[in-house]
Parts: structure tokens; sequence; C-alpha cells
């Protein structure tokens, strides 16, 4: 963590209120602790595969951040046992559980200076509540997944190294991996050091920039390795002997991805890109991202989605959970341009309108309509909840809409220089976009960030004088309905007239119970059709209300609703999907993968109006996010098929 005098200063105010020695409570389920700040760790590590065994001697430097002297130091250390603690020679006395250790200090330890503490410890690391989370060894191999969906601590680095566990506490990496000889290891950082002596291989990684422990993590097995060089930044690709040679043909694309995100969010920030395969997880390791062998097939989304967290999360990180998507809304984003980008078919806007329609009709009745900020303090079951991905990602584009292209791209760009290296909050987000835009954001952020669900409303059109223009009245009826608060944002309407032309127009919807939209562009009398939201970028719902003097709906398109399960069971061969058809007409049902490629087809032929009931067969697909795409002469729609 970088430090300063003014940082400092705020670091030691934040802590008045705070007693002077930290108090370890046994059995608690964190030792987590804002009274110290770890510099860096440097450890030994050593692994023994046949016994699933862990050893490891780690020296870690850390300051006191308090206005008082220290006493105690609390690390966290999980299911592992502690041997011995030294301080600079000196054996300590220590006391310790299965959640970390306390260990007491002979002299003090004074405001703002720093000491490096040793640890001796060892075990067999257990996650028992998450099968998916923390350290695991397979037949070829082990590997960290550094995060937990369930355990409330989130971050999985003390099951293999004791730490201070706070998404806050930035720190530097030093780790050498003790491994059988034809073992690999691959590390965050930079491969500064490897030898094989006496059937051993010892394989140092230095990482030199600061990164909070939710992202740190390592793997090895009897892997080949596979090295280039994109835009000037070292790659490694660590994959078993029998990928090795289409190792070069599957991670083409990276390059592709570095000039999409350095484009929309700036220079790469790490030292290097490589990724490793492991049996059973993907995540954001950084500079080393974990990729689940079976997800290779799922396009390359998986891919691009963790490459975007080394902007977003490793290197611009959330000051705790609560404002996790600050890391999961902004990685998602870049996963949808990257699909965009590679994809034949797929727009960045169109993937956007699926996903919105996704979420609000399948995923918000799933788990609720939470606000971003402390979703799980407004009832999400999951640390990594779909709502911080997938509405995440929709508020950010529906902040670009706000602000138009450029201007917030550049905004992106400047957040991220203004903050990189750095833990940031929602407020702290907001302040560099306000500077971007000629209007308070506050609206913006209290709505959509603060708060819970999106606008419905009820649309009716109003009288108009013979010559006057189309007048819309709207309610908003959520408030009511379900306690959401009112909005305000903008919204376009697309409007017809009967000469053939085609307005789309602006108006902004106010935090009112009842408002109107005025259009003096176009006379009432010559507008034959209107909707709202065209393009489909807003979340939200609307009813028109038909009165005296409404003009009819446009006709209905054809609609698939949605799939049924959602999400489908890994195993599990078919899915259900309602297909809704107003006229006859002949239909195809395409299934495709992310990137637009044919699947299978799963209907082509003749069909009467009415609704049907089609069977997908995803037998054999990994898990990901698939499209059914439906194609006729009235229209087209398309479902987001998910499997987990």
């Amino acid at each position: 963590m970088k430090w300063s005098v003014l940082s400092a200063c705020l670091l030691l105010c934040s802590q008045l209120c705070l007693p002077p020695v930290a108090v370890f409570h046994p059995g608690t389920l964190s030792a987590e602790s804002t009274q110290i700040d770890v510099v860096s760790y440097r450890a030994h590590i050593a692994l023994h595969p046949r016994s699933r065994y862990l050893e490891g001697e780690a020296t870690v430097t850390l300051r006191n951040v308090m206005r008082s002297d220290l006493l105690q130091i609390v690390l966290d250390l999980r299911d592992l046992t502690t041997d011995r603690v030294e301080w600079d020679g000196v054996v300590l006395r220590f006391s310790a559980n299965d959640t970390g250790i306390c260990i007491h200090l002979d002299e003090p330890l004074r405001p703002l200076d720093t000491m490096a503490v040793t640890v001796w410890y060892h075990g067999t690391p257990t996650s028992d509540r998450d099968m998916y989370s923390g350290v695991k060894f397979g037949p070829r191999g082990a590997w960290v997944h550094p995060q937990s969906a369930i355990e409330r601590y989130v971050a999985m680095l003390p099951h293999w190294l004791p730490c201070n566990n706070l998404f806050s506490d930035k720190a530097l990496f030093d780790i050498t991996f003790d491994t059988p000889e034809d073992w690999k290891a691959a590390g965050m950082g930079t491969l500064t050091h490897e030898t094989v002596h006496d059937g051993r291989r010892m394989t140092q990684w230095v990482l030199r920039e600061p990164l909070h422990p939710a992202a740190a993590g390592w793997a090895a097995g009897t892997y080949a390795v596979y090295h280039d060089t994109l835009r000037g930044i070292p790659f490694c690709a660590y994959v078993w002997p029998e990928w090795e040679r289409n190792a070069k043909s599957h991670f083409r694309t990276i390059d592709s991805m570095l000039a999409v995100f350095q484009h929309h969010f700036g220079p790469y920030p790490a030292e290097k890109i490589g990724y490793v395969l492991t049996d059973s997880s993907s995540c954001e390791v950084h500079t080393m991202i974990l990729l689940y062998k079976k997800n290779l097939g799922a396009a390359y989304t998986l891919e691009g989605h963790e490459l975007a967290h080394h902007w977003w999360g490793n290197c611009v990180t959330p000051m705790d959970v609560r404002e996790n998507w600050l890391s999961e809304g902004f990685a998602m984003t870049g996963e949808w341009l990257i699909t965009a980008a590679l994809s034949r078919v797929r727009t960045f806007d169109s993937i956007l309108r699926e996903y919105t329609n996704f979420y609000r009709i399948v995923e918000a009745p799933i788990e609720g309509a939470l606000p971003l900020y402390d979703f799980l303090g407004a009832g999400a079951t999951y640390n990594y909840s779909s709502v911080i991905y997938i509405k995440g990602a929709i508020v950010l584009n529906m902040l670009r809409h706000w602000m138009g292209d450029e201007p917030y791209r550049l905004a992106i760009r400047d957040y991220f220089a203004r903050y990189r290296g750095m833990n940031v909050s929602s407020r702290m987000f907001q302040g560099v976009m306000e500077e971007h835009i000629d209007i308070s954001l506050e609206q913006f952020f209290h709505q959509w960030v603060y708060s819970g669900g999106w606008p419905m409303l009820r649309v009716h059109r109003l009288a108009a004088s013979p010559h006057g223009g189309l007048r819309l009245g709207l309610e908003q009826t959520q408030q009511s309905d379900k306690g959401w608060p009112l909005f305000e944002t903008p919204v376009d309407v697309e409007i017809v007239t009967a000469a053939g032309d085609t307005l789309l127009l602006r108006r902004m919807l106010h935090a009112l119970g009842q408002d109107q939209f005025v259009f003096d562009e176009v006379a009432d009398a010559d507008v034959v059709s209107w909707r709202l939201d065209p393009e489909g970028w807003l979340l939200h719902e609307a009813r028109t209300v038909t009165g005296a003097g409404d003009v009819a709906a446009p006709p209905e398109h054809p609609r698939l609703e949605a799939p049924y399960p959602q999400p489908l069971a890994k195993g599990s061969a078919v899915s259900f999907v309602p297909m809704r058809l107003p006229t006859a007409g002949a239909v195809t049902v395409e299934l495709q993968d992310m990137l637009g490629r044919r699947l299978r087809t799963v209907a082509n032929g003749r069909f009467d109006a009415g609704t049907f009931v089609l069977p997908v067969s995803l037998k054999g697909c990994a898990a990901g996010q698939y499209l059914l795409l439906l194609r006729s002469a009235s229209g087209s729609d398309a479902r987001i098929i998910v499997v987990r």
C-alpha cells in the first residue's frame, strides 16, 4: 500500500474511536484488523501433493496505523497450525485457533513504526463450506481459488498465508514455491528464480505492485508453459501437456482484448498477463488468471472478464465487499465489450438489451431487486450475487447514455488513472464522473446504486389541441406497488409519423408520481405510433393504458419467453422456452455461443400463430451463457440461457 503524510493522517483520524490494543476473540470468523497495514508478504510454501499437505514460513512486514502503541498483532490464518513466531530473531508468545493468530509483543509497536514478524505453520488446507474456493489438490496439481461465494470473510488468502484479510489492505508479494520436481508453479508477478535440487523444484514469483487479498492465488502442477509477448507485455500460459500445441491458437484473441480494454480503460496496469488451467474453477488471480479447463469451449467471455479485473478489482479496488459492484460491474462491462468485438453478429447495445431483460425478468425475481451498494446487507445470499455483475454493468451503461459515449469513456479513463493502485468507493467514482458532466449525478447514484428496483410506468396518450404536439402522460407506480424510490432518468421515445418518418426524441422523466412528455416537434394528428426506449438501454417496465383518442400499439413481434429451468444445472439436458408468434410463417430458432457461433438448430419450419414450448437441448455444453436466437419475417428475438 502506498503511503503519504496525508494518507497516514487520514488513517490515524479514522482510528480515534478504536481501542489501542487489538483484541482476539477465539471462535470468531475473522481476525481482520484495521489497526495494522501490511506492507509485504515474503513466504516459502512447500506443497506435498500425496498427503495434500502444506508447510509455510512467512515473513509479514506491517505498520501500526493506530495513534497508540500496539502490544498485540492479529493475523488471519485458517485451519492451519502455527508452530513458531519470531520478530528479529526473538521468539514471541502467541495464541491461536482455527481462524487466526494473536501475537503478543514484548515491546510495543509505536504509531507508524513497522515490524517484520515471521510465522512457521503447517497443515492440510480445508474450506469445507465452499467446495470451489480455497486451496485445492487435484490429480495433476494444486491451486488456490482466492474468493468464496459464501464465506463472509470472502478472501481465501488465510487458507495458505498468515495475513490481514481486508479488501483495503494491499501489499506486495514475494512467494517461493517448493514443489515436486515434475511440477511447475504459476504465480503472481514476475518469475525471478527457478532451481531443481534433490527431487524438488524451487520457483520464486515476485509481485511488484500492491494487491488486495481477494485476488492473491497460485497454481502448481505438471504444466507445459507457452510464452509470448502481446503489445509489449510478457504473456505466459500454463497448460496441460496434451494441450500445449493448441495454446497459441486459443490465446490469440488476448491481443485484441488488450486493444479494446486499453482504449476504454487505460494502459494495462500489471507486469505480465498469465493464464493457468485448473480442474475446478476460474478467477482473476492477479497476472496469473485461473481458467477452468471445461470453460475453454465457452467462447472467450471468461478470459475477457477476468482480464478486465486487472483494471477493475485488482488495481482499482473496492474499499470493502459492500462496494464490490465497482469490481464485478466493471468487469462484466469488459466482458460485453469483448463479446461484441469478437462477434460477427452482435453489438454491445444488443448484448446490453438482452441482459437488461434477463436481469429484470429472470434474475431479479429470484434474488430480489437489490441495491448495488451493500447488496449483502440488503439480503443477497452470495458474496458474488448476480446483482453486482449484471445490474452493475447495466447501471454503468445507463450512465454512459446520460453522459454520452465519448465523455463517459474519457471519464472512465480519468477514474482509472486517478485511483490506479488505490481503494475506491461509489462516492469517489461519482465525484470523478461529475467532473466530466455539467449536471449533478446525486439522483442517479441514489436511485441506481443505493436503492433497489427500477421505474414501473403507466403511459397514456393525452388529448391534444387540433394542431398541438404529441403529449404522453406517465405515472410511476413502483413506489406504491414495491416500495421503490421515484426515478429521474432520460427516456428515448421513438415516434412514427403518417408520412413514414421515424423520430428519436429524448425527454427527462422526473422523480414525480405524475409526469408529462410534450413533443412539439410533431403534431399529434400526424403520429401513427410511438414507443419508449426503443434501443432497450433503460432498466424499466412500461405499460400502455389505452383510452379515448389513443393510437393502437404497434403490432406484436415474435417473442421468446424466459427459459425454464434457469439457470440450467450442469449435466441437465433440456431447457424449455415458450415461443409466442403473432402471425403464421416460417421461423428459425438457433442455439449459439456468446460469439454468435451456431451450436445447433432448435426449430426450422412453418408455425401457426400461437404459443409453442421449445425443448432446447444443452447436452455437452460447458458452464457458461448461451444465446437462443429467433428469426422470422415478422421480427426476431433472443434469450440468454445460463448453464451452471
